[in-house]
């Protein structure tokens, strides 16, 4: 079912990949899945039917550089979410040529409208993937999932994002400076709470508040985002340029 808010179309999906230390995220193969499953959202049309090539997708996902591995993971992450019921679809893929056509079946897992534990996702949510990349993106949906409906806020630990993505905490800091940078999400830093019993000041985690205002981001420039993603090369950079003047 597609849905309606402030005139921007929306689908519902679940908003539990990321619970659990990750366990579903896990189950259906990880970060270049949960993208798939994006994509494949994106993609469908009215009657939930998505089709896609393995040559598609990997011209969108940028997986792997060799077409044999890139190949074998699309598939397994194409069965994952078939067996975990997001999916369904009758083609074969084991032998599967890449330019193939796919026909995938969107499972709608809340038809009701009343029904809990999902979350909106919008046209122009994916746009952002192929602006800053698989971490970032999946950061951005940690968070989001993550929200407290009460606050509308989050305030999951950097070092618990890690763990679920399986990826390191600077990548996540990385990300969310960028969020901050481009007020992708409202960022509260460095308040603290006093606990009894350790007789101390405790430093509360971040509480991150999305914004829905993607405008920013889209229209940064692609080498001020690398800046703020990759900070060690930009050093690495320059001290390699420093090396050459000196």
């Amino acid at each position: 079912m597609i849905l309606k808010e402030n005139d921007k179309l929306f689908v519902k999906i679940p908003n539990d990949f990321f619970y659990n230390d990750g366990e579903k995220l896990e189950n259906i193969g990880g970060r270049n899945s949960f993208v798939l499953y994006c994509l494949i959202t994106i993609r469908k049309n009215i009657n939930n039917h998505t089709y896609l090539t393995i040559k598609e997708i990997d011209n969108i996902l940028q997986i792997d550089k060799n077409i044999y591995r890139l190949k074998k993971v699309i598939i397994n992450c194409l069965q994952l979410l078939k067996k975990y019921g997001l999916i369904n679809f009758d083609t074969n893929i084991k032998n599967i040529n890449n330019t193939d056509s796919i026909k995938i079946e969107w499972i709608n897992l809340f038809p009701n409208k009343d029904d809990f534990g999902w979350i909106k996702f919008y046209a122009d949510d994916f746009d952002i993937f192929d602006k800053i990349g698989i971490i970032p993106y999946c950061t951005m949906w940690v968070l989001r999932m993550y929200t407290n409906h009460e606050s509308d806020t989050s305030f999951i630990a950097i070092n618990d994002i890690s763990s679920i993505l399986k990826c390191r905490t600077e990548k996540v800091q990385y990300s969310i400076d960028l969020f901050e940078y481009t007020n992708l999400f409202d960022i509260i830093r460095g308040n603290y709470y006093y606990n009894e019993s350790h007789e101390r000041n405790i430093k509360k985690n971040n509480e991150y508040k999305y914004t829905g205002n993607i405008d920013m981001l889209m229209n940064t420039d692609d080498k001020n985002i690398k800046k703020i993603l990759f900070p060690e090369t930009n050093k690495q950079n320059e001290e390699e340029l420093n090396e050459l003047l000196n």
